[in-house]
């Protein structure tokens, strides 16, 4: 099935070494505190914490393309009593996202490699699942917020945070111009995906996957 897919940027980073491995993560921990996505993150884990809690209950929440653990100091502080399991297709992104628990000391966050779009063994164990700006690189977005789906008991919840890039890129080589789009078009598996989701009517549209109740909101950037 996976052939049907198509590639993905993030799903060919495993036979990187360490060092640009290590690039990309210093990007993605600048996006975890940029302020616009900051504040997205938590407002989607504060959703989730207002739905799903019960008095004294644990909580459990998937995590879909967790990287390198980003959510998790929001996770922690939010729902401090949850238990958080996040898989990633990047085995350093996972390594990384262990490093990270074990600094805030937070035991109950579980991280393995694999992809959320294969991933079946986890049907029904979940309260709610979420991902974090991985619709555009990873797809069909059916196909994860499906899979997500599936990974949640029946009355659980699923979020997603998305985003719609746009660059402004000024130069006199057009060597550079065509480089930029080259990396973009890899590291984006389908530009609709976040397209689509910037209105309300599209959004079930764009990651339908035989759900309910799907509801959007926007941010603009700051």
């Amino acid at each position: 099935m996976m052939r049907d897919w198509g590639s993905d940027f993030f799903g060919q980073l495993n036979g990187l070494p360490k060092e640009p491995l290590n690039t990309i993560a210093s990007v993605l921990e600048a996006m975890r505190t940029q302020r616009t996505f900051r504040l997205a993150r938590r407002e989607l884990i504060a959703d989730l914490r207002g739905l799903i809690m019960s008095p004294g209950g644990e909580v459990k929440i998937l995590e879909a393309g967790c990287g390198t653990g980003a959510s998790l100091p929001d996770i922690a502080e939010l729902i401090p009593s949850a238990s958080l399991y996040g898989i990633d297709y990047t085995r350093h992104f996972i390594e990384l996202a262990e490093e990270r628990a074990r600094s805030l000391g937070f035991s109950r966050a579980t991280y393995v490699q694999g992809d959320i779009r294969s991933l079946d063994v986890w049907g029904g164990a979940f309260d709610a699942a979420f991902c974090d700006k991985l619709l555009l690189h990873v797809g069909p977005p059916e196909v994860v917020a499906g899979a997500m789906a599936r990974a949640v008991k029946s009355g659980g919840l699923v979020g997603a945070i998305e985003w719609y890039p746009n660059f402004l890129l000024s130069t006199s080589k057009p060597s550079y111009l065509a480089s930029f789009n080259e990396i973009f078009r890899k590291a984006v598996y389908n530009i609709n995906a976040a397209c689509q989701s910037r209105e309300d009517t599209e959004v079930s549209r764009a990651i339908y996957c035989g759900e309910q109740d799907i509801c959007c909101r926007g941010k603009e950037p700051r």
